[in-house]
This record gives C-alpha cells, sequence and structure tokens, in this order.
C-alpha cells in the first residue's frame, strides 16, 4: 500500500473520527437543549398559571372587599335568620353599589346557604343580568367550597358576539366565619383569556391555550393562535389519550414531547392545572423549530467529512456553549419570575432569535409587574372604603378608635385629649318628614361644617346614623374642648334648604377630657353620658363630662342590674286595673301593670321600662309579666271571665322580635291551664307599623291559636285611620289625652269619633284609656264607645285581690 494511499485512508479515518466525536457531541448538547427547552415552555406555563391564579385571587379579593364594606354578609345573616321580601331590599342595595367597583364582574347572583337563588344584580340595569349563571354549576361551587376550597370557578360559557363569561362561587360568611350564603359572580373570561399570551416568546409557532373540562371530555374555551377556532369550538373527546389539550384535562402539571396538537404538528407541551378551577392550561411549541438550531449544526457535522474534524468539532462546541447559556438565561429569569421576584429580566442585545426571545420576555415581565401595580391600587381603595363612611367619607368607627387610641399613647400630659361626642337633635323627622335623600344631603353639608369647625388637628369620624365624634388632641385647657364643642354647634345654627325648605338643625354635644387613667373606652362612654345629658336638660348646648354625670350613669347601671335582679328573684309586683262596660257598669276585663319598690320607693313603670329597654331586659320583663298574668288567671272562676281578652297584657316590641316568643307565650298558657282565647296582648301603635317580618309572624301565629290583639296609646304614633284595617289587630285603644279633652275640645271629640265609627265597622272592639270624669264617659257613650278604663271607673288594685272580686274556682 502506497503512502499515499495510507495517508488518505488515515486522513480518512481521521476525519471519520472527528466527524464521530462532532456527531455525537452534537447528539448529546442536542438532547441537553431539548430538555432545556422543554424546562423553558414549563417556565412559561408555570408564569402562565400564575397570572391567572393571580387574576382569579384578585377577584375573590375584591368580592371580599366589596362584601364587608357594603355590609352584605350582615344584610344575608338577616335575611337567612327571617327570610322575607322586605329582608331582600338590603341586598339588592348592596349589589347595586357593589356592581361598579368589581372590574371583571359583569353580574351578580346571592344564593341562600342550600344554593338557591334569592337575589340577583338584574337590580343595576339589563347589562347586569345573569346569563350562564346554572343550577348545577351553583351546586358543584358549592360543594366544592364545602369540602375546604375558599372559593371555586366552576366554568366558562359563551353569551354571544364574542363574548363569554366564567361563574366564580364564593361564601358569605358571618363573623364566626361560617357561610351564610353564597356569591356567584358572572366575571368576563376575556380578562383571563387575555393572560394566556405569554408564549409567544418562544417562537412563532408558540401558542397557550384553555381548556376546560365538560361531561363528555373537554372544550378550548381561548382563542387558538393558528386556523379559524374561536373560543369554543374545539371539542376534546374522553377517549383523546396523546393530545395536549386531552393530557391538560387529566390534572397532573408535566411537560411532553413528541405529542401532536389540532394541526397534526409534533410539538413539546407543557400543561398544568388552575387550582379551584375546571381548567387546565397548554403551552406548546413545534418541534420543528424548537430543535431547528441544533438540526442544522447535526447537518454541518455531517458534513465535516469533508473539513477538518478539529474545526468542526470547536465550532459546535463554542456554537452550542453560546446557545446553551443564553438559553439558561431566560430559564433562570423565567424561574425567577414565577417564584415572585418581579425585578428578573434577561440581559442580552443580540439581534438574533434568543436575543428576540430575551426582549419578549422582558416585555411580558413589564406588563406582568404592571398588572400587580393596578391591583394594589385597587386593593388600596377598597382598604380605604373599609375605613371610611360612604356617605360622608369620614373615618369610620373602626379608624376612629385607631385614632383615638393613637392619640392617648402619644399623650404626655393628661388633659391635653378630648373626645367630643356630637348627636344631632330630631335628626328622624327630617327623615320621616322629607326622606332618607334628604337625610342624606343634610348629613353631607353637616360634615362639611363640622370640618371647618374641627379644623385639620382634630379628627372628625362618623358613627352612624346622625352621630359624630371628634378626637381633639394638643389641647391647652379642657376649656379649649368646650370651646370647640361651641364653635360645632355654632357652625350649624344656620338653616339648611332641603326640598325647597329650610330647615333649622341643632346638635346636642358631650364633652371628655383625657384624665389620668383615661382609655379610649372610657373617654367615649363618658363623652356619650354627657351628650345624654345635653339631650336630657333641652338639646342644642355643649355639656362637659362631671362626677355627677358619671354618678348618674352608674345609678342608671346600678338600677338595672337590681332590676334585672328583682325580675328574676320576683322582685316585682302586679296590679290590675279594670276595664268596664260603660252601658252597663260591668266588668268587661282586667290589665295587668307591673310595679316596682325600689330602695323604699315606687319607681314610675315608664322609667324602669325604659331602663330595661337600654339593658335588654325587656322580654324578661315581658315573660315575668306574662307569666304572672296567667298564674293569677288561672285562679279565676270561668263563668266570671268574659267572652273575650279578659286579660290584658302589655308587650314590648322588643319580645316580638324574638322568634321563639311566639312558642313562649303559648307555653305559658298550657303551663297554668289557661285558654289563650283568655289573653290579650297589647302593644304600642308604633310597634306596629312598619313592624318587621318576624314580628308579624308572631303575632300572625298567636292570633291563629286564639290570642288577641290590642292596639294600645292608638293616636299618639304615625299611623293613620287609612291604615287602621292593615294592622294585625282586634281591639284599638285610644289614647288618654284624646280622652282628656273630649269635652272641651271639639277636634279631639271629632278625632275620637272618627276612630270609633272606623274601629266599629272594621270589627275592631274599641276601648277608651284614662276616663277621670262623667262627661268624658257620657261623650265617649255618645259616639258609640262601649269600653273603657282610668280612675273614675276603678284604681289599680293588687293582684292577689281578684279572686275576691270573682268567684275562685
Amino acid at each position: 500500500m502506497t503512502i499515499k494511499k495510507k495517508l488518505l485512508i488515515g486522513g480518512l479515518l481521521l476525519l471519520v473520527a472527528f466527524s464521530s466525536i462532532g456527531l455525537a457531541t452534537g447528539m448529546k448538547i442536542r438532547d441537553r437543549q431539548q430538555a432545556q427547552v422543554r424546562r423553558t415552555v414549563g417556565a412559561i406555563a408555570d408564569l402562565e398559571r400564575q397570572r391567572i391564579t393571580t387574576e382569579l385571587t384578585a377577584v375573590d379579593d375584591r368580592l371580599q372587599l366589596t362584601v364587608r364594606s357594603e355590609g352584605l354578609d350582615l344584610n344575608v345573616s338577616t335575611w337567612h335568620a327571617a327570610p322575607s321580601d322586605d329582608a331582600l331590599e338590603p341586598i339588592s342595595n348592596s349589589i347595586r353599589k357593589m356592581i361598579p367597583y368589581l372590574g371583571v364582574v359583569k353580574a351578580l347572583s346571592i344564593s341562600d346557604i342550600d344554593g338557591t337563588i334569592i337575589a340577583d344584580s338584574r337590580v343595576a340595569g339589563r347589562g347586569y343580568t345573569p346569563q350562564t349563571t346554572r343550577p348545577a354549576d351553583v351546586t358543584i361551587g358549592i360543594a366544592a367550597i364545602r369540602d375546604g376550597a375558599e372559593m371555586r370557578v366552576v366554568g366558562a360559557y359563551p353569551i354571544g358576539d364574542g363574548e363569554a363569561r366564567f361563574i366564580h362561587v364564593m361564601p358569605i360568611n358571618n363573623d364566626a366565619g361560617n357561610p351564610v350564603g353564597y356569591i356567584i359572580a358572572e366575571c368576563d373570561l376575556a380578562a383571563i383569556q387575555g393572560l394566556t399570551n405569554g408564549s409567544f416568546v418562544l417562537g412563532a409557532t408558540a401558542e397557550t391555550s384553555l381548556v376546560q373540562r365538560t361531561a363528555t371530555g373537554g372544550t378550548v374555551i381561548s382563542q387558538l393562535r393558528f386556523g379559524d377556532h374561536p373560543p369554543f369550538s374545539i371539542d376534546i373527546p374522553a377517549a383523546a389519550k396523546r393530545s395536549p389539550a386531552a393530557l391538560a384535562l387529566d390534572g397532573e402539571s408535566i411537560s411532553y414531547h413528541h405529542l401532536v396538537d389540532y394541526r397534526g404538528e409534533q410539538v413539546i407541551a407543557a400543561v398544568r392545572r388552575v387550582p379551584n378551577t375546571p381548567w387546565g392550561l397548554v403551552v406548546k411549541f413545534d418541534e420543528d423549530e424548537a430543535y431547528a438550531g441544533v438540526e442544522r449544526v447535526l447537518r454541518l457535522g455531517a458534513i465535516g467529512f469533508a473539513v477538518a474534524g478539529s474545526i468542526a468539532l470547536v465550532s459546535l462546541v463554542l456554537s452550542f456553549g453560546s446557545i446553551i447559556r443564553r438559553v439558561r438565561k431566560v430559564a433562570a429569569s423565567a424561574e425567577a419570575l414565577s417564584g415572585g421576584d418581579l425585578t428578573a429580566r434577561v440581559t442580552d442585545s443580540s439581534n438574533d432569535e434568543l436575543g428576540r426571545l430575551a426582549r419578549s420576555f422582558n416585555t411580558m415581565a413589564d406588563t406582568l409587574v404592571s398588572d400587580m401595580q393596578a391591583r394594589r391600587e385597587v386593593e388600596a381603595e377598597l382598604a380605604h372604603s373599609a375605613r371610611h363612611d360612604p356617605l360622608t367619607n369620614l373615618p369610620n368607627r373602626p379608624a376612629f378608635d385607631v385614632a383615638l387610641a393613637k392619640a392617648l399613647r402619644e399623650e404626655t400630659t393628661p388633659g391635653t385629649v378630648a373626645v367630643l361626642f356630637c348627636d344631632l337633635d330630631d335628626f328622624k323627622t327630617v327623615n320621616d318628614d322629607l326622606g332618607h335623600s334628604a337625610g342624606d344631603t343634610l348629613l353631607r353639608e353637616v360634615t362639611a361644617r363640622l370640618r371647618s369647625a374641627t379644623g385639620r388637628q382634630n379628627m372628625l369620624a362618623r358613627f352612624g346614623g346622625d352621630e359624630f365624634v371628634v378626637v381633639a388632641t394638643g389641647l391647652a385647657s379642657p376649656d379649649a374642648a368646650l370651646h370647640l364643642g361651641e364653635r360645632m354647634a355654632e357652625a350649624l345654627a344656620a338653616p339648611v334648604t332641603l326640598a325647597g325648605r329650610e330647615v333649622f338643625v341643632t346638635t346636642s354635644v358631650g364633652v371628655a377630657v383625657s384624665r389620668a387613667g383615661s382609655t379610649a373606652e372610657t373617654l367615649v362612654r363618658d363623652a356619650d353620658a354627657a351628650m345624654y345629658q345635653a339631650k336630657d336638660i333641652g338639646r342644642n348646648r355643649v355639656v362637659a363630662h362631671t362626677a355627677s354625670i358619671g354618678a348618674r350613669t352608674n345609678n342608671r347601671l346600678a338600677m338595672g342590674s337590681e332590676l334585672q335582679r328583682a325580675i328574676t328573684h320576683r322582685g316585682l309586683t302586679m296590679a290590675l286595673q279594670t276595664i268596664i262596660d260603660l252601658e252597663t257598669n260591668e266588668v268587661h276585663a282586667f290589665e295587668a301593670l307591673v310595679r316596682w319598690v325600689h330602695e323604699g320607693r315606687e319607681v314610675d313603670p315608664s322609667e324602669f321600662v325604659l331602663r330595661a329597654t337600654e339593658m335588654d331586659l325587656a322580654g324578661a320583663l315581658d315573660r315575668w309579666v306574662l307569666d304572672e298574668a296567667c298564674r293569677t288567671m288561672a285562679l279565676i272562676d270561668p263563668a266570671k271571665l268574659a267572652p273575650h281578652g279578659w286579660l290584658h297584657v302589655n308587650v314590648t316590641g322588643t319580645s316580638l322580635l324574638d322568634d321563639t316568643f311566639a312558642d313562649d307565650v303559648l307555653s305559658v298558657t298550657r303551663r297554668h291551664g289557661v285558654v289563650p282565647s283568655a289573653l290579650c296582648l297589647e302593644i304600642v301603635e308604633d310597634r306596629l307599623s312598619g313592624a318587621p317580618a318576624i314580628a308579624l309572624r308572631n303575632l300572625a301565629r298567636l292570633r291563629r291559636e286564639g290570642v288577641r290583639v290590642a292596639i294600645d296609646d292608638f293616636g299618639t304614633g304615625h299611623s293613620s285611620l287609612a291604615r287602621l284595617r292593615d294592622l294585625p289587630a282586634d281591639t284599638v285603644k285610644i289614647d288618654q289625652s284624646f280622652v282628656r279633652e273630649l269635652a272641651t275640645d271639639s277636634t279631639a271629640l271629632a278625632i275620637t269619633a272618627s276612630i270609633v265609627s272606623l274601629a266599629r265597622r272594621l270589627g275592631l272592639e274599641v276601648i277608651a284609656e284614662g276616663i277621670e270624669t262623667a262627661e268624658q264617659r257620657d261623650a265617649l257613650l255618645e259616639i258609640g264607645c262601649r269600653y273603657g278604663q282610668g280612675f273614675l271607673l276603678g284604681f289599680p288594685f293588687p293582684a292577689g285581690e281578684v279572686v275576691e272580686r270573682c268567684s275562685v274556682r
């Protein structure tokens, strides 16, 4: 063999060796790059899923904050406790206020705890009508929340004109954290579809699609990038196995290669499950494009048979080293960004594909940061709403409590901090006469004037209703707080024009200045007590808290404690007053009157009944009187009883709001063996006019069992004669203020005659109260009033003497 041949063979062997080494190295590098590309696709998929999860969390946060700020949880709790049409009105009002603040939310429905829809956002206009909410979806969402999910996206549905909505279910919790109902929010799916656009940074064939599980498999709910495939136009059969969209429905977060997509192209794909949703996310990239660079290098390696193997090897090493480093930078930045590092960016200024990939990645990261900043601004706005009164934009009570506690912590000398408690006089009259809209206008005008009077250095807040409070700091002396209160009163002296009328507003202001050991609670309590003292002595004045005011407050509290003890240990007594048939002078019925002797004096009933109401003892007092009345009734010979309601018992409005009241009344009658028809409950007129649904249910139940109801003090409340037929009553008791003037005032006589005439036509019994003269009795008989009571007809007597007036069993 010639040397030339040996050299040729040796050179060929050397070229083959170098080429083989180069080819093997290239294939190894290709495998590494393929793995790296798959990781990059997976990182982009993680980022896409994070953006969707962030948007869903933002929707949930907006709903949670708006529910609290609008009080929807309290309104739904009220409805849940006592469902009625009246209870639905505050829920509808809350929905109307919530919709403008909720961004992507296009419609709202509110369900009871069992999933029954009780209200929706049609109250806010046609554009907010729920269109895609289905009972089955609501059931699925509630079941998921009961299984531990904080919220649940049930599904997305098209509604025409290229628009689609997804269903977001969230619990409405009470203060104990238990659901009292659910919000079903229909949200704009475009907000989610718009987030699935980050995959384009991978290359021209990259695509992100959002897949939703259905009963028969799944469907693609996002716009596909290639071909005319709008959302919801591609269904995925349950039997599909190697389709990226089908794999996304399995719930595993994994990356694949050698899959075939809807175009028939072989792709690299990463699939992710979006938590608390029926959605899967697919990020895919054509393998031809992903590995194009590697394939070109491999072809160059094959051509290396014609070139020096060493040059090919060096070129491969240098080329792939540069690509790998740059791809690793993109992948590392993507992983850092998906992990929460919002500063992660890729530094690459070249004009090749990887350079464009780096710049596209940076653009996507900037967009994400901008979106998060916008979310923070919305959260800040909602946080402001949670701590401010929506009508006046003043700080609310929680904000006031924080400011007062801070002022007391920073106070170095007692007497430099004060609380001023301001309550408008007769504000209820404005609401009743001119309407709540005028009342709101008045409150805004009062706010502006009080702001001007209190200045920037002091904090003005609204407690609610017509109550305003001020935290004054840096006072030179206690008199400075009084002067501030006087400026507040003077600021409200000028009239306000409401609904074309001039209205004069006055205010009662209570002032409490800090002392050594003062707390926020004691300062507010003392200022409140001083304000009530201002009202007691004539209103429209400023009163500073003193030891005597505190003593009176303590006395009221002490009296409340003694009253509770008297109710519990039978320290009360009962008197009875006869109700007489004015035609025959025979006893028609008795009225039960409670009496209390405290510290050697008989306390006026109006005083201790008011104290019972303030101390939340009115219900216990009613039940004591009812039990004692039925015990007394059981002693009487039934033959001596009148046909209807022979014993009248007064009941406060507090008892009517207890959902067990009707059962308690019937239980007492059964315990004492008294038939319900022998009992008549007296309720003052104002408690029946516009009574809550629960009170009306209690009265309806008792009347079905035979218990009679009387309207007490009729004519002193806000009811008109026209409403008399609508009140749930059997008897009308004319207030003594009319009876007193019968003989001297023709107007009083005409009004009383009208009441008697209308009541008799409606089949109601009429009893006149406070008859003290024969002239009054004769006038009542002349206008047709059959029954009456008063000192002329009989003074109250101890209940124990009733057995002497009637036959004993």
